[in-house]
């Protein structure tokens, strides 16, 4: 996949919607990868809310239960 500038917009909507949104609706918000949404989100300086980290944090408790 060839790499895509990232548009003004795109980045706009980056930094309205990282520190609230789960990563993946990004990735199918923006057509990135989520590698790349991570990148610039660090480069930005951009971090997910507290409350964000903490639904991230149980979804993955209640995979790891699920698989074991």
């Amino acid at each position: 996949m060839p790499k895509r500038h990232w548009s003004r917009e795109e980045i706009e909507i980056l930094c309205n919607e990282y520190p609230s949104s789960p990563t993946d609706l990004l990735v199918e918000l923006l057509g990135k990868s989520q590698q790349a949404i991570n990148s610039k989100a660090t480069f930005l300086g951009l971090k997910k809310t507290p409350a964000m980290l903490s639904q991230i944090r149980h979804n993955a408790t209640d995979s790891r239960r699920r698989m074991g």
